[in-house]
C-alpha cells in the first residue's frame, strides 16, 4: 500500500477548511503509487486527490503546482490544484508538504496499453509540448546526464558484463 503517511479523519476536516471545497463527506487512501501518500477526498462540493509529498521539500514543489495549473487553464486535461482560501496551492499536513488537486476521471490501466491508447497519449503529449512552449518557469532536471551517470556507477558493480 502506498499510504507512508497516515491522516487522522479530524486532521483532514482542519486540512480542508482551510479551502473553499466544502465539508468532508468521506476519505480513502490510495494504494497505487511508490513514492507519495494519496487519498480520495469527497466532500459535499467534489471529489480531490489529497497528496502528501513524501520526498520533497516545499521549495521544489511550487514548479510542479504551476505547471498544472498551467496545463489546466490551458485546456489540457490535468490535475488543478485547488488554492486555498489566501491562494496558495502548498500547504503542510502531517508534517509533510500536502496539495488538494480536483480528480480526474479515470482509473489505473493494468493491462498493456492498446494501439488506440497509445496514439491518444501521443497526441495529448504533443498538445502539451505546443502549449507548454508558453510557460515561462524553468528548472533543472533532476534525471539529467549527471544523475544517470551516478545510477551507472551504483548499478554497474551488481551487474554481470553481460547485463
Amino acid at each position: 500500500m502506498s499510504v507512508y503517511t497516515e491522516v487522522g479523519r479530524d486532521e483532514l476536516i482542519a486540512f480542508i477548511g482551510e479551502y473553499a471545497v466544502g465539508n468532508l463527506i468521506d476519505y480513502q487512501g490510495i494504494s497505487a503509487g511508490i513514492e507519495n501518500t494519496n487519498y480520495f477526498v469527497t466532500t459535499d462540493q467534489g471529489e480531490f486527490v489529497l497528496t502528501l509529498f513524501e520526498q520533497h521539500e516545499f521549495a521544489e514543489l511550487d514548479y510542479f503546482l504551476e505547471v498544472m495549473t498551467f496545463f489546466f487553464k490551458h485546456g489540457i486535461p490535468s490535475a488543478h490544484p485547488a488554492e486555498d482560501k489566501q491562494g496558495n496551492y502548498l500547504k503542510s499536513l502531517c508534517g509533510r508538504p500536502a496539495a488538494l488537486v480536483m480528480r480526474l476521471a479515470g482509473h489505473t490501466v493494468d493491462q498493456l496499453a492498446t494501439l488506440g491508447q497509445c496514439e491518444a497519449i501521443g497526441d495529448m503529449l504533443a498538445q502539451m509540448h505546443l502549449v507548454g512552449e508558453k510557460f515561462k518557469h524553468r528548472r533543472a532536471t533532476q534525471r539529467g546526464a549527471d544523475w544517470r551517470e551516478s545510477m551507472a556507477e551504483t548499478l554497474l558493480p551488481h551487474m554481470s558484463a553481460e547485463q
